[in-house]
């Protein structure tokens, strides 16, 4: 694990029990967004990659089937106290052990800004995303650029929408073609 990942997955750790009190308003202004924006979300599969405590899980569990995965143990654990977690994997986004093309949705929220190769993560999005599949992701604002998300995402995805959220991310929404043009 590079030294990036491995202070990221402590920070995570050791903020796990107040993270939900510390964030909760700005996360749910995002996921609002998010949701009104992007209506599709019943009845799928969604892998919730950067999971934390699963609050965006918890918005979403009602209708559709939910893996949150997250590299901090301790912030699944308080996901699974206190939002209900039922599928949670501890993982590296860079190399998630998920069945290939078996996903339908994809959301990674705020978390490329913490991997040091945000491409291995794209990447695996694409081997265990299901043709047609979406990818929701947002990164800050003062990190990433909505140019600089557009640069990321190369051949392998449709770029479907794109916007700054009311709080600090900006969106993007690709998918996975469902042919491949030759």
């Amino acid at each position: 694990m590079s030294k990036k990942k491995f202070k990221v997955r402590r920070s995570y750790d050791e903020t796990a029990k107040i993270y939900d009190r510390r964030y909760l308003s700005i996360q749910e202004k995002k996921y609002f967004d998010i949701i009104n924006h992007f209506q599709n979300f019943n009845n799928k599969l969604i892998l919730d990659v950067g999971a934390g405590t699963g609050l965006f899980s918890k918005f979403l569990k009602k209708q559709n089937q939910i893996i949150s995965c997250d590299i901090s143990f301790n912030m699944l654990k308080e996901g699974i106290k206190n939002n209900d977690l039922i599928f949670t994997v501890v993982c590296d986004s860079d190399s998630l052990p998920i069945r290939r093309n078996s996903v339908e949705i994809i959301t990674c929220f705020s978390v490329i800004q913490n991997v040091p190769e945000p491409l291995y993560t794209i990447n695996q999005f694409n081997i265990i995303l299901k043709k047609g599949g979406l990818v929701i992701l947002t990164a800050l604002t003062k990190l990433f650029s909505l140019e600089e998300l557009y640069q990321l995402i190369d051949n392998n995805y449709e770029i479907i929408d794109c916007w700054k959220l009311p709080i600090e991310d900006n969106a993007l929404i690709f998918q996975k073609p469902k042919k491949r043009e030759k």
